[in-house]
C-alpha cells in the first residue's frame, strides 16, 4: 500500500484503457491503496461499461469514491441482487461475470467497497468503488503540521 492522489491515478488508468471515457474530478483525495490492483479494478469496470453499456461512459472521482457509469440498459437484476458470478449469463447474453468478479476480488484485497447499481436518472449501470481515504495524523510537536 502507498498513498496516492486519486484523481491522477484514475486519469492514468482510464487513459491506459484506450477507450473513449470521460473523467471528471469533482473532488480529489489522497487514498492509501495498491495502485496496480486499483488500476486493474478500474480497467475491468471501464471495459465492462463499454462492452455491455452504451456511451457516454463517465468516470467520476468524488473524494475517495470513484463511480464508473454508462448509459446502457443497466445491470441485470440477478447481478444487483447476488453480485457478479463467473460465467453467468441470462437468456444467452454475453454475461458480466468474470471481469466484475475479478474487480470485486481485487477491491476486497485493497480494503475498498465496490457496489453495483442502476442509475436512477436516465438509466445505465453504475459501479462505485469507495477507497480508504488517507488521513495524516499530526501532533503539536510535528514541525510539518
Amino acid at each position: 500500500l502507498a498513498v496516492h492522489e486519486l484523481g491522477p491515478l484514475v486519469e492514468r488508468a482510464v487513459r491506459a484503457s484506450g477507450t473513449e471515457t470521460e473523467v471528471r474530478i469533482a473532488r480529489d483525495a489522497a487514498v492509501e491503496t495498491d495502485r496496480r490492483r486499483l488500476e486493474r479494478v478500474l480497467g475491468n469496470l471501464v471495459a465492462n461499461a463499454h462492452r455491455h453499456g452504451r456511451p457516454p461512459v463517465v468516470v467520476t472521482v468524488d473524494g475517495a469514491t470513484v463511480a464508473v457509469r454508462d448509459h446502457g440498459p443497466g445491470y441485470p437484476e440477478y447481478l444487483l441482487s447476488s453480485g457478479p458470478q463467473r460465467f453467468r449469463t441470462e437468456s444467452g447474453g454475453k454475461g458480466h461475470g468474470l471481469g466484475l468478479t475479478i474487480a470485486v476480488g481485487q477491491a476486497e484485497v485493497i480494503g475498498a467497497e465496490l457496489v453495483f447499481a442502476n442509475a436512477p436518472d436516465g438509466g445505465g449501470a453504475e459501479a462505485r468503488i469507495r477507497l480508504p481515504e488517507y488521513v495524516r495524523f499530526t501532533t503539536d510537536d510535528d514541525p510539518e503540521a
